[in-house]
Order: structure tokens, then sequence, then C-alpha cells
């Protein structure tokens, strides 16, 4: 190991491990292959009931960078990586699921990112996704982290395998396991209230599926489990909500089905309430909403599938402000359908 790499600092990685006898070799060669070298991985056996223990230790015998520890009853991902946690000691803190690839350059490209943006306390980066006859799909993710905070209004861009953070990051926030399998998007939701996030627009991670994936062998009600978080996410914020609002609003900052003038209507009121919010609160960028209220707005404006007269006289009236936005094309479209079907 070089003395530019050991001054560049020690990087964790806290990999849980579950019957994974079948991918593991390949999760720590990844590791083992990087280009970055000063690293130690906290490998953590959560009760497997097959061989991967007999070869974490096998790695172990091979390689002082390797440490293994075990539990004798099943914990789950979330106390395993908190475990892992407190047993680093690098300079910087990662994570990598047993069934996943790092590419070779991840390390190197993570810690230079984060020596040379002193501002930004986690990194992660675009993901592939392999297997159940998927051929290396990039999942594409948002990037700074002004748009991370309010797209984790509605979704979680963050890979929890492409993920390296200053050390001190994780002092006060770990794992809350009542959110699995999504406690890592519960857990980026609270970091990011104090620290910066930052997507390295560049793939870090292949990413495997397979029938063992935690979120295939669980049983639980994924829909409420995400809509508990980003519940929650809007509470910490400040921002009261109910499951019904929070479905209007995820629809008013992220384009999805066009439906009818009803829909709709409720849509700009969860909307409105957000921006009076916003308005005296100022937690996300101003130009940010506007740019994508206004473009969303306009999409579902150009494809209403319903119209009423009664309606458009209500957008003039008690909504101008989303019609002002409106294209031109939009705006005719809107008015000639609400006067000849609307009638």
């Amino acid at each position: 190991m070089d003395e530019l790499t050991k001054m560049n600092g020690l990087v964790t990685l806290v990999m849980p491990v579950y019957n994974a006898e079948k991918f593991i070799r390949e999760a720590i060669d990844s590791i083992i292959k990087q280009t970055y070298s000063n690293w130690e991985l906290i490998a953590v056996n959560d009760n497997s009931k097959d061989d991967s223990l007999v070869i974490l230790k096998e790695y172990q015998e091979i390689d002082s960078r390797i440490k293994v520890y075990s539990f004798e009853e099943n914990q789950k991902p979330a106390i395993v990586r908190n475990f892992g946690i407190t047993k680093a000691k690098g300079d910087y803190i990662g994570f990598i699921d047993a069934d996943d690839i790092c590419f070779e350059d991840r390390l190197e490209v993570q810690v230079n990112f984060l020596k040379n943006n002193s501002t930004i306390d986690l990194c992660g980066g675009f993901w592939l996704r392999f297997g159940k006859n998927i051929n290396y799909e990039q999942a594409y993710i948002k990037e700074h982290n002004e748009e991370l905070k309010l797209a984790f209004i509605y979704e979680n861009y963050i890979g929890n395998s492409t993920v390296l953070a200053r050390k001190k990051v994780f002092l006060s926030n770990v794992f809350n396991p009542e959110f699995v399998p999504m406690e890592d998007y519960e857990l980026w939701t609270r970091i990011i209230m104090k620290h910066n996030l930052y997507n390295i627009q560049k793939p870090l991670v292949k990413y495997r599926l397979h029938d063992n994936n935690i979120s295939d062998t669980i049983a639980v009600d994924y829909e409420g489990v995400k809509n508990s978080i980003q519940l929650k996410y809007l509470k910490n914020i400040g921002f009261e909500s109910d499951d019904d609002e929070l479905k209007y609003l995820k629809k008013g900052l992220q384009i999805g089905r066009a439906e009818g003038y009803k829909e709709l209507e409720k849509t700009l009121f969860a909307v409105h309430k957000f921006e009076a919010f916003q308005n005296e609160n100022h937690f996300f960028d101003k130009e940010l909403i506007q740019k994508t209220i206004n473009q969303n707005i306009d999409f579902y404006f150009k494809r209403l599938s319903s119209h009423k007269l009664k309606f458009m006289f209500f957008i003039l009236k008690e909504q101008y402000r989303y019609f002002k936005i409106l294209s031109i094309k939009t705006k005719v479209k809107f008015v000639l359908k609400s006067i000849f079907r609307g009638l």
C-alpha cells in the first residue's frame, strides 16, 4: 500500500451475510480486487444455515483486512449493519451486500470524491441490476443533494450497496429495524436533515436479482412501509400530512398516470398546501420545486381524461396560479375540451 493511499484514509465496508454461499465469493473477490487497497471488510454472519460462515473464515485466513463476526440467532440486516458500524475503524464507512459485486474502482472513485468535496458527507452512485433475465440494467438516480431532498418524498434514490460516508455521519444515525426491508431509505431521510448527499453519476456496484433477495423473502406491506417513511420524513421537516394527501402530493412531484378532473383537483390542493409550507420554511430549493411542479401540472392538464365546465371555472377562479403556468397549447386544449366536453 502506497503512502498516498494511507493518507487518504481507511475505508470500512460492512457486509451482512445470510445464506449467501452461492454469491459471497464474487462479492468478497470484488472487494479484494479494489484499486484502492486501504480498506477493511466487516463481514457479519447472521446465523446462516448454509456454508457462508465457512467461506468467510477461509477468506479471513487469506486476508487480514477481512474481519468475521457471527450471530447465533438471526437478527436481520438492520441490526447486523448497526453491529458492523460499531466495529468499524475506518475514516469512511460503506456497505455492500453479500450478493452484490463492486466495480474495481468503486472505493477509489468514492474516496477521491469525498476528499475533493468537503461539503459532501455521503455519496452513492449508479448500480447495474442483473439476474432474473435482466442483463445489466442501469438504475438512473437523482444526483444533487437538493434533488434528493425533494425526491425522498416519493422515492429512495440512494442504493445501499453504493454508499460510502464519512464516519461522523453514523455517530448519531443508524438503521431502524422497524422499517425493514426499507430501513436504508428511512436512514437516508434522517441523514439528509443534517448532511449533504450526492450520487456519483457512474456505476459503482452490480446489484444481483435472485429469488432470495430480502425483498422477496419477507412478508411485509411494502407500500405501507414506504408511505410511513415518507410521512415520517415530512413530519420531521414540519409538514403534516396523511396517506391521502401524500398520494396526491407525490403525483404533483413525480409524473404518474394521468387521471380525471377530480383527481387533478386533489393533486392541486396537495401541491398548494406544500408550496405554502415551502414559502414559510424554505427547506427545499425554490427553483427546483417550481420547475418540478410546473412541468408536472402541465402534464396532468394536457392529458386530463375527463372534463367539466364547472372545474374550468374553479381553476380560473380558485387555482389560477396553476392555469397561468400552463403552456399556451395546454391552456387552449384545456379550455376547449372543458367547454365542448364538459357541458
